[in-house]
């Protein structure tokens, strides 16, 4: 049994509840496809751009610097996704979620959307969460109006840099090689 709390703005404190928790093989199963699909070492940006929107460009410009062969993009807006691979070309441009063509609300709080739905929204969540936790070099973007990242943004830079709670999460063997160097964006 469990009892779970929700709460908004959760991205520091949420690494701790992470800590006591594994996920589940079918779900490991899953980020270790993405990884051997994208390659280990591949880096990684994080765009909320639904209700709380990220002030991106930056960090697009900061990236196209870097002359990627291929980057993991976790949003949850599509439009970021073509923005991206536009820009980007000809970085391979990976992004594994079914995001809506017209995104509205965030993922999180899904209204008039059966269960199943609400599962599947919530799994992809999380192995996009465990790809940026496990990528080689991850990039976040300030909000628009200037704040910090959202707590995705944030919890995805704690896993990032705490590998002994990343490690638990997934519980499988080289899962956890590669460098680290997380990169908060513009």
């Amino acid at each position: 049994d469990a009892l779970v709390h929700n709460q908004c703005g959760g991205g520091d404190l949420a690494v701790a509840a992470l800590a006591r928790v594994r996920l589940c093989e079918t779900i490991v199963d899953e980020i270790e496809t993405r990884i051997g699909e994208m390659g280990a070492g591949y880096p990684a940006v994080h765009v909320r751009h639904t209700d709380i929107r990220s002030d991106y460009d930056g960090v697009l410009r900061e990236i196209q610097e870097c002359r990627f062969d291929r980057l993991f993009v976790a949003t949850d807006n599509a439009a970021v996704v073509e923005e991206f691979r536009s820009r980007l070309a000809p970085t391979v441009i990976h992004s594994f979620s079914d995001l809506p063509e017209q995104p509205g609300q965030p993922a999180h709080t899904l209204r008039g959307v059966s269960p199943s739905e609400r599962h599947r929204v919530n799994r992809q969540a999380f192995v996009d969460l465990l790809l940026l936790a496990l990528s080689g070099r991850l990039f976040t973007c300030r909000r628009e109006d200037g704040r910090r990242p959202g707590g995705f943004s944030r919890l995805a830079v704690h896993l990032h840099q705490d590998r002994a709670v990343t490690g638990r999460l997934v519980n499988r063997d080289g899962l956890l090689s590669g460098s680290r160097s997380p990169d908060t964006g513009a």
